[in-house]
Parts: structure tokens; C-alpha cells; sequence
């Protein structure tokens, strides 16, 4: 028997030909195609800029790849602040290579897959907005040695050698674990050749590009037959003096072949491609997710269901979530009203509440597994990931908020600072009046006004308040100027915008921080005509905040900051005349401090304003008014970053937490259904599905019988598991969600999850709890929350996830503030949209049809999503499908039920309106876990044989197929050290196969509580049968 041994990390340096990028200089911008749009890339002046605001973007050039080969690239990323620079689907499978955020030169190579074979594709995500000085492409014909750890290691049959291979599927005493394939450490030795290929690491002093000591790709070949891929690592390095003798090596195969990889790369990092990036967070997005049966109905990863966590709507109607709409889609006229808070071109307010985010996103569980394993070139075979419910599978963003909130704030805000103690604006006195010199160097003319007391706030907050030109304060010397520190967002334009100059404008929907301070006034002169002395008693100055909502004409004063001041002549008084004017010295204005959402389009400008308190009041005053900035003065627009907020636009990398690993997915998947994986790293291929599917029947048994050892010892031992006295199944514990916790407390023996499985087994068992809880996922409440039902005499609502930050009931409307800290939730999608019902409303019946309302711009406008488009609703329609998701519907029997342990249901029927007696819907438990624990509580033995196995038998070797020997069923546990080089027999570990057959489904085991139910006669019943 031979064994080959092969290692097979190659590095390639050596370049074939020339560089074949056409353009790689980007000195020809008609060379390059740009997508989707053609406005995303700017090629020009010897770089390709990606252009922000634009969305993500490619950059193609016509070039011709042969499909196997290797290539390097060769770029330089430079200006780049914040997003990615992507390979786009080159790699095997249409996998895309590099995935950049940084600045620099950056050198990558790749096997080039069957995509893009006519075309160089370079990918900018929408929030990349750095520049490409070069993109040198070039093929690779030679293999990097000096870099390379390659070759056919020699092997030997030294004391620690043969090889000794373990497989296993998982460990069958630890209930939850998922492990793969290893063998035990052997020993090679160290000849001249192995040392070169292990570039001779025993040496000391030698600086290695390669570490030798990480985990290497590597193919073991047996007789030329059956070959294993997976990972070598030389763990130990052994000599004398300085001459090595031996390498300790461990291989590592199957699930271990992929976990590594896996182990440190954060879901944040998924390339989710065009489908995941500039998604828009606004109604027709929205309600275009509701559509979606499955993760196969369209390209979306995600869509929106009806789940609350916290306070739907607040500020607007009761009883109601939000979804507005913009002043264009609610009232028509010019497309270019696009707000959705704001005044209209009279001043009147829209009407709408402050903007919600009241919708999270769900993401589809299986898309998210086909694209973490297709990051590493795996690919998942699984006919239970392909049934209609594994489709439907959900999982939440709780949270919705930004990874990367500095990032979105720095592009759409605005910073400056006026220059202390200079004069930004200065009111100048009519012609013809006897007017002092003023020695302040003003810089901005408001115009020749003049005051009186009766003429109230003309000039103050009134039409005849003065522009604060921002335009011209920017472009005077730098002495007296408006120093722009930020305007990453191109928020300030000192051109003309709309027929106003030096405004500012909104570039992001969002709820925004308006802040101005520092700014001091004066009254420079104040001085009446004529011999005759009044009395200039008083003054108020004001600076005005102001927005002009975007497509409108009026602009609204929303804030503001102002003083008081009492001028005097130079004698002390209040009087004035011509020759003798009353002055003050600076005084400042109140800081404006205004937050506030703004659409995009929305304009902000500042005004000056005054007034003054004469006697008496019908004298005419000039006055001369400065502003100037001080030491602490500056201005700042900028976007409140938290979460995403309603109308703006964002990335899904952007919104998945940065400290989530990819494999912490995975295993809270592998959790919930009890999964079962193993690998062929040969065809990259990962085969998962849940216990009580993945052992197949009596007939598809192997027969090793024959194969037995006889002249071995057989031993026997029992399974000593887990399991305790007391078993416990459940998610995770989220300490922010009260409502759950509350529940536990009282329903759930104290157990902090919603329907847990909790049982506890006879004496035979050690006392003492054993818990098995999901690393990942935490359990959710589901309800029928009154809170989103505007009219409830006449409309019933659907169960939904509720996840809440206090302990309220879904039967009032009180309701905690959203929370923002939740951990992940799986739930079931349910477009709930039955069909063949008819007008089922009439005046003597309640409808009991599952409804939603929701408020789309004033509290007066009410719309129901309704799937029922026969009957009638008030206020419209905006949907026929419900956007359901929940980890338990208990009014629907054919939803899966995703808590560990059993609920009741009562099935409700839509066309008779009646609900059924209760049955019991099995949990996560029952499915999934409880063939496998009862076979674990009946002790089962593990029987320790030899078996004469060959070559052939781990070639074809099945973890799914049962084990017949001498008239007995067995599952493999371990195949211990296998010696694929020596003719002896090994050692197996199987597992006593229990046909435990079907169990009844039990009833729940906590409850007592009670469900109120509407009945479709409008009664109301508590009905304890319900239980919880």
C-alpha cells in the first residue's frame, strides 16, 4: 500500500508575456464601460474616481481570460475613506476575488472561473469613494517557489508512521457538536527533500514569506486510488544539534476543511453584490419585499415584516405603524415633492408625524448559508434546506443600526467655524441721514431699512428679515470668512440652488442636528433724524434657522437664537438725534440647537432679524447692526447616525454587526434543526441535514458482518452523555428583551426563553441541569399586538414578533420606546394572502380578517394592509398580502413552530370565521432533537470492534447508512486510526441503533395563562384551553 502525501499551497510569481490591461493607466476613458448607470466611475487624467451619491458601480474593460488559468492583478486604491473595492465574479463559480477598504498598492492572484472571460470587472460598492490610479493585469505561467510550500512529501514507515486517520461525524455524547475528520500526529522524515519543501524551518534565522507552520492545503492519495484534501500542519519540528531528524504533522479534514476558514471571517464581510447595496429604506421598497414567498421569489436577501420593537408610530395615529408616504405620492403635482415632513409653499405644515423607522429588515437564513460557504468555494447539498419551510426561514436585524456610523455621518454633514472677532454682517443706514463713522470692517449689506417700534417684526421674524449670505461670507478674504472644515456631503454650494444663493442643502433623508453658536450682535449706531431727541430704549436681535422643504417655495422658521440689548449715547442716555447715536457693545445670541428630520432636496439658510422698543413708537430709527464670530463660534449640520433612519438609502454590510462570526451562524442554524454535516473536500461539497433524516433506512444498511475481526476483542461500554436530571432546551437569553424574561419568570419555570423544552428524567440520572442553548439566536415573543389594529371592533390582527425593552401586554397600547440592542431572532415568513374569500363584511358580523393599518401621511390617512381586496376597509388599501413573521403562530397550524418546546393552536378558519379546539404543534424539541435523546435515555452501548477495512470501504464510506452486524443495527460513531498503508484491521466505534419509532406530541409543559380571544360574534372569551 502506498501513500502520497502532497502540498499543495501554491504561490505563483513568475508573469507570462506582458501585461494585457489595455488600459490599465485609465489614460482612455472611452476603453471603459461603467454600470449600471454610467455615472457611478469617472475615468479621467490617469485614474478612475468612483463618484459618491452615485450607488455602487462596475468599471469593465474588454479583455480575454481563459477559464483555469492564473492571474495577478496589480492596483493602487488612494482617497479612499470609506467603502469596498471588489474583483467582481471572476473566480470558480462566479465568486469574486479581493474585497479591499483600505488605501495602497495591492497585488492579488486567482484561478479565473467560467464568468467574465471577455471582460476585467472591478466593482465599487456604493459607499466607496476612493480613486484607481492603476490596474495592471497580468497571466501567470510559473509557480513562485522561494514562496510555494509544494511538492510529494517523503514518507516512511517509521515507528510513528503509518498514518493513523480518524472519521467522525460528530461526537455522540455531546449532543449539540458538529467535528470532522484528523489523524493522530505521525511523523515524516526529515530528508533532503522535505526539508526543502519545508524550507528547512528547523534552520534557525531563516525569515520564511510562507509560514510553514500554518494549516496547508494538502491531498493524501492511497495506492493511487482514494484521496483525502484538507489541511497539514506541521506542529513540531525535532533534531539533533543542527540536524533535523523528523516532522510532527496532523492532517485535518472534512467540516475541519471549511471551519478554519470560517472560524475568523464576520458575516459584516459577505459580498452581498449589487442585490445587497444602495437599498432604499421607503415605502414602495417596503411593500415590494411583501411580494416574496420564498428566498427564491426574487433577487431581494431580505424582506419586511410586521414585528415590533417598541412603540409603533409615535407622534402620529394610535394603534397604527408608519409608512410614509412623500407630499407627491400622497397628493400629486410635481414630482419633485419628494418630502415626507415638512411645510408646504403656503407654510402650512404637511401634517405627517416625525418619520419612524418602524420596519426592520429580515434577511433569508438560506441565502445567508449559500453565501458564506460559497465565500470559501463551497457549496451546500441539502434536501432539507430545499423544503418550503427552510425557504421561508428568516433572521432579523433587531437592531437596524449602522456599523459604521462615523463613516455615514462624515459624508452627509457639514462643518465650519467663522473667524473670531470679525464682522460677518452689517446693516447699513439710508442715504441722506448724518451717520457716524463705523470703524468695524463689515462685510455683508442688508440694505437700507429703517426701524420703528410699531412696525413690529418686519425685520425680526417677518418678510422683511435679512439673508445671512453664507455664499458671500465664504467668498470674501479669509480674514472675515466662513471656514468650511467639513463638506464631505457637498451640502453647502455657493452657486444658485433654486434662485437662492450660499444656501445649504440636504443630500440624505434623516433626522439631523442644526447647531449654531458663538455669534455675538451689536447695535453700532442707532440714531434718529432731526433736532429732536427720542428715545431708543431697548433692542432684540435674532438669528433665524430656516428650511424650505424640498419642491416647495416657502421657507419656515423652525428655530432660532436671539438676545436683548439697551443702547446709550455717549452721555449714558437712551436719547437720540442726528450728530448724537446710541450704540451697545456685543452681545451674544442664544446658541440655536435645533434636531430635526429633513428630506432630501430640503434647503437651510439663516436670517438676521431685529426689532426695537422706542418712545415714542412712531419715530423712525436708522439702525446699524453687526454679527461677528468668536473664538468658539462655528456652525454644523450633521446627520444623527444611529440607526437607519426612514427615506435613506444603505448597504446591507453597512447594517450587519461588525462582532458576528460567519461560524456562529452556522452553528445556531446546526442548532436549532440538530444538523448533521459532513464534507467531500475533494468536490468542496458540505452535506447537511437534521438527525432524524440524515440516517437513512434498514435497507440501505451496509453488511460488515464479514468484515468482523473475530480473533479481536470486542468491548462493550454505555453512552455516558449530557444529559442530567433535568434537560433543558432554549435560545439564547437576551437581556434586553423584558418581555421574555418576564414570561419566563412566570409561565417557563424561570427559564428565560419563550416555549422552551424542559423535562425531568427518572432517579436513574445524575441530578443537576443540563442546558442546551443556541450560541447564536434568541427566542422571541409572538403575539396579537393591538398595537397596529386602528379599528379593532371590526378588524382582528395576525400573531407577530414582539420584542420589547419592559414587560407590557399586546392587549393594551402602552408601549417602551424601540429598543436598539436585541440579539438576532430566527422567524417563519408568511406572505399571508388567502385567496377565494369574497366581501366577507357585512353589518352583523365582526370581519375577523387578519389586518394591519398603517398611516401614511396625515393621522387622518389610514390604510390597512388587507388580504382580502373583496372586503371593503376604511381608508384604502395599500397591500393584499401580510408581511407575517413569527416564531409561533398560535392561530395557524400548518406554521412551523420555531421554540424549542410545544405549543398549543388553535387553527382559525378564514372562510367560517370559527376557531378549532386546540391541538398540539410540536416544537424544535419534538422535530428535531427528541428521537435522538430517547434513544440517549435508553443507555445505548458502544460496541468497540475490529473491522477488516480496505481502501475501498472509506472511498465509499457513508456516515448516513447504517452498520449491520450479526443481525444487529449500528450507527458509526469514530473509525479510529485507520492505517491505510498496513493490512490490519481497525478500530470502530458504533453506536446501538434504537428504532424508537413515532411519539405522540406532548402537551406543553408550563402555561395556565390565558389567551383572550375576539370571537367573529364580537364576544370576548377567556379561553384557558388556549393555555399560553
Amino acid at each position: 500500500m502506498s501513500v502520497k502525501i502532497e502540498l499543495l499551497d501554491y504561490e505563483y510569481g513568475s508573469i507570462s508575456g506582458s501585461q494585457i490591461n489595455p488600459d490599465f493607466n485609465f489614460n482612455n476613458p472611452s476603453d471603459w464601460e461603467i454600470s449600471p448607470n454610467g455615472n457611478e466611475w469617472v475615468v479621467s487624467g490617469g485614474e478612475a474616481t468612483k463618484i459618491t451619491g452615485t450607488g455602487a458601480g462596475r468599471l469593465k474593460i474588454p479583455m480575454t481570460f481563459v477559464e483555469g488559468e492564473r492571474y495577478r492583478i496589480k492596483v493602487k486604491i488612494t482617497g479612499r475613506t470609506s467603502g469596498n473595492f471588489i474583483l467582481a465574479n471572476h473566480l470558480i463559480g462566479g465568486a469574486n476575488g479581493f474585497n479591499y477598504n483600505t488605501n495602497g498598492g495591492k497585488t492579488y492572484d486567482w484561478i479565473q472561473g467560467d464568468s467574465n472571460l471577455d471582460k476585467l470587472s472591478l466593482y465599487g460598492s456604493s459607499s466607496f469613494d476612493g480613486s484607481i490610479e492603476y490596474a495592471s493585469v497580468s497571466a501567470l505561467s510559473n509557480i513562485d517557489w522561494e514562496k510555494s510550500v509544494v511538492g510529494e512529501l517523503d514518507v516512511d514507515d517509521h515507528t510513528d508512521f503509518p498514518m493513523a486517520l480518524t472519521f467522525q461525524i460528530s461526537d455522540f455524547t455531546k449532543i449539540t457538536s458538529t467535528s470532522g475528520n484528523y489523524s493522530k500526529t505521525f511523523k515524516i522524515p526529515a530528508t533532503k527533500n522535505n526539508n526543502t519543501i519545508l524550507k528547512n524551518i528547523f534552520t534557525p534565522n531563516i525569515v520564511q514569506e510562507n509560514d510553514v507552520t500554518a494549516k496547508k492545503r494538502c491531498r493524501m492519495t492511497f495506492n493511487g486510488v482514494f484521496s483525502m484534501e484538507g489541511l497539514l500542519q506541521v506542529d513540531k519540528v525535532s533534531g539533533f544539534g543542527a540536524v533535523a531528524t523528523h516532522y510532527n504533522c496532523v492532517f485535518y479534514g472534512s467540516n475541519l476543511g471549511w471551519a478554519e476558514p470560517l472560524s475568523n471571517n464576520m458575516l459584516h464581510q459577505l459580498e452581498w453584490g449589487v442585490y445587497g447595496e444602495g437599498l432604499k429604506y421607503k415605502s414602495d421598497n417596503i411593500k415590494a419585499t411583501w411580494n416574496d414567498v420564498d428566498c427564491n421569489s426574487s433577487t431581494s436577501y431580505l424582506v419586511y415584516p410586521v414585528t415590533s420593537y417598541g412603540d409603533y408610530n409615535p407622534g402620529g395615529a394610535v394603534k397604527t405603524i408608519q409608512l410614509l408616504d412623500s407630499m407627491y405620492q400622497y397628493a400629486g403635482g410635481s414630482t419633485n415633492k419628494s418630502g415626507y415632513y415638512g411645510w408646504d409653499s403656503n407654510g402650512d405644515s404637511y401634517g405627517t408625524p416625525p418619520p419612524s423607522p418602524d420596519w426592520r429588515p429580515g434577511l433569508w437564513v438560506k441565502n445567508t448559508l449559500d453565501k458564506i460557504f460559497e465565500s470559501i468555494n463551497y457549496q451546500i447539498k441539502s434536501d432539507f434546506m430545499e423544503t418550503d419551510m427552510f425557504k421561508k426561514l428568516i433572521w432579523t436585524l433587531p437592531n437596524f443600526i449602522y456599523n459604521n456610523p462615523d463613516v455615514k455621518q462624515s459624508d452627509f454633514s457639514f462643518t465650519g467655524t467663522f473667524n473670531p472677532n470679525q464682522v460677518l454682517m452689517q446693516a447699513v443706514a439710508p442715504s441722506g441721514i448724518s451717520f457716524p463713522t463705523v470703524t468695524d470692517n463689515g462685510i455683508f449689506t442688508t440694505g437700507n431699512e429703517t426701524l420703528r417700534q410699531n412696525m413690529g417684526d418686519i425685520f425680526y421674524t417677518g418678510g422683511d428679515r435679512f439673508l445671512i449670505d453664507i455664499n458671500d461670507i465664504v467668498s470674501k478674504p479669509s480674514s472675515y470668512n466662513l471656514g468650511i472644515l467639513s463638506n464631505n456631503g457637498l451640502m453647502f454650494n455657493p452657486s444658485e440652488v433654486s434662485g437662492e444663493f450660499g444656501t445649504f442643502e440636504i443630500k440624505e433623508n434623516g433626522y439631523y442636528l442644526v447647531n449654531l453658536t458663538g455669534i455675538q450682535s451689536k447695535l453700532a449706531v442707532g440714531i434718529k433724524g432731526g433736532s429732536d431727541q427720542e428715545n431708543l430704549n431697548a433692542a432684540n436681535t435674532i438669528i433665524n434657522l430656516e428650511v424650505k422643504t424640498v419642491g416647495e417655495t416657502y421657507w419656515k422658521i423652525v428655530d432660532s437664537g436671539n438676545n436683548s440689548m439697551y443702547p446709550t449715547n455717549s452721555s449714558g442716555g437712551t436719547g437720540t438725534r442726528s450728530g448724537q447715536p446710541v450704540d451697545t457693545n456685543y452681545i451674544p445670541i442664544n446658541e440655536i440647537s435645533h434636531t430635526q428630520y429633513f428630506n432630501i432636496g430640503d434647503q437651510i439658510r439663516l436670517t438676521f432679524g431685529a426689532r426695537i422698543y422706542a418712545s415714542p413708537t412712531g419715530q423712525n430709527f436708522v439702525c446699524n447692526w453687526f454679527l461677528r464670530g468668536t473664538s468658539s463660534s462655528s456652525f454644523n449640520i450633521s446627520l444623527q447616525t444611529n440607526h437607519v433612519d426612514y427615506g435613506q438609502t444603505y448597504n446591507l454590510a453597512d447594517v450587519i454587526p461588525t462582532d458576528i462570526k460567519q461560524i456562529d451562524f452556522i452553528k445556531g442554524i446546526a442548532h436549532a434543526f440538530n444538523l448533521q454535516i459532513q464534507t467531500d473536500d475533494v468536490s468542496r461539497q458540505v452535506f447537511i441535514e437534521p438527525f432524524n433524516t440524515f440516517y437513512k433506512p434498514y435497507k440501505d444498511a451496509i453488511d460488515w458482518t464479514q468484515k468482523l475481526d473475530r480473533t479481536e476483542e470486542s468491548s462493550d461500554t454505555w453512552v455516558k452523555s449530557q444529559l442530567k436530571r433535568d434537560i433543558v432546551f432554549k435560545y439564547k437569553s437576551d437581556n434586553n428583551d423584558e418581555k421574555v424574561k418576564a414570561r419566563g419568570i412566570k409561565y417557563f419555570n424561570d427559564i428565560d426563553d419563550e416555549f422552551p423544552f424542559y423535562e425531568t428524567l427518572p432517579d436513574t440520572f445524575d441530578k443537576g441541569e443540563a442546558k442546551f442553548e443556541n450560541p447564536f439566536f434568541a427566542g422571541t415573543y409572538s403575539a396579537k399586538d393591538q398595537d397596529s389594529v386602528y379599528v379593532p371592533e371590526f378588524f382582528d390582527n395576525a400573531f407577530s414578533g414582539c420584542l420589547w425593552t419592559e414587560n407590557v401586554s399586546p392587549n393594551s397600547i402602552a408601549r417602551p420606546d424601540k429598543g436598539y440592542d436585541f440579539l438576532p431572532r430566527l422567524l417563519y415568513w408568511n406572505r399571508y394572502s388567502p385567496t377565494g374569500l369574497g366581501n366577507l363584511f357585512t353589518n352583523s358580523a365582526v370581519n375577523m380578517l387578519k389586518y394591519a393599518a398603517v398611516q401614511t401621511f396625515t393621522n387622518t390617512i389610514i390604510k390597512y394592509i388587507n388580504p382580502n381586496s373583496q372586503t371593503p376597509v376604511y381608508g384604502g388599501i395599500i397591500s393584499n398580502a401580510l408581511p407575517q413573521a413569527t416564531m409561533t403562530n398560535r392561530e395557524d397550524i400548518l406554521s412551523p413552530n420555531l421554540a424549542y418546546g410545544n405549543i398549543n393552536v388553535h387553527n382559525y378558519d378564514i372562510y367560517t370565521e370559527v376557531y378549532a379546539d386546540p391541538v398540539v404543534v410540536g416544537g424544535l424539541y419534538s422535530i428535531y432533537y427528541k428521537t435522538m435523546i430517547e434513544s440517549l435515555k435508553r443507555n445505548p452501548r458502544i460496541r468497540t470492534q475490529y473491522i477488516s477495512l480496505k481502501i475501498s470501504d472509506i472511498v465509499n464510506l457513508d456516515f448516513s447508512k447504517l452498520i449491520y452486524i450479526d443481525g444487529c443495527y449500528w450507527r458509526i460513531n469514530r473509525i479510529v486510526d485507520f492505517k491505510p498503508n498496513k493490512n490490519e484491521s481497525t478500530k470502530v466505534e458504533l453506536i446501538e441503533w434504537f428504532e424508537v419509532g413515532a411519539f405522540a406530541l406532548d402537551a406543553p409543559k408550563f402555561g395556565g395563562g390565558s389567551v383572550i380571544i375576539i370571537n367573529p360574534d364580537g364576544s370576548v372569551d377567556n379561553n384557558d384551553n388556549w393555555g399560553l
